[in-house]
């Protein structure tokens, strides 16, 4: 994380965007405190707590999730219309977060065995 932070202050000084601050009203400045202790910090935390509780694999399925959680939020929030094809999108995501719960790979010679995660 303090990697990525570092390269992206560097790419954002090097573009002479310090100005850019300035130009921030109240909105700007809460939305920025939104982001980075809601959709930055609580994320961070909330991963890798349930990290130390699963398996990565089991984990990173969750990740799938958030369009879902996205189009929701927007739906309340910004009153947009959820479509056809976005209920559609949800429901192929949530088809394939279970698929692998119940997959059975099968080999040429006739083994086959149960992934359980």
């Amino acid at each position: 994380m303090t990697i990525g932070w570092l390269i992206i202050t560097a790419a954002f000084i090097s573009n002479n965007s310090l100005g850019e601050f300035g130009k921030l009203d109240v909105h700007g400045w809460i939305a920025m405190v939104f982001l980075g202790i809601f959709c930055a910090g609580l994320a961070y935390i909330a991963w890798f707590d349930a990290l130390s509780q699963l398996p990565a694999a089991q984990t990173g399925a969750f990740l799938f999730i958030e369009p879902l959680a996205s189009m929701a939020v927007a739906a309340i929030v910004l009153n947009e219309q959820i479509t056809l094809v976005s209920v559609f999108g949800g429901a192929v995501i949530l088809y394939t977060i279970g698929m692998p719960s119940s997959m059975t790979i099968r080999y040429s010679r006739g083994i086959s065995f149960r992934i359980k995660l």
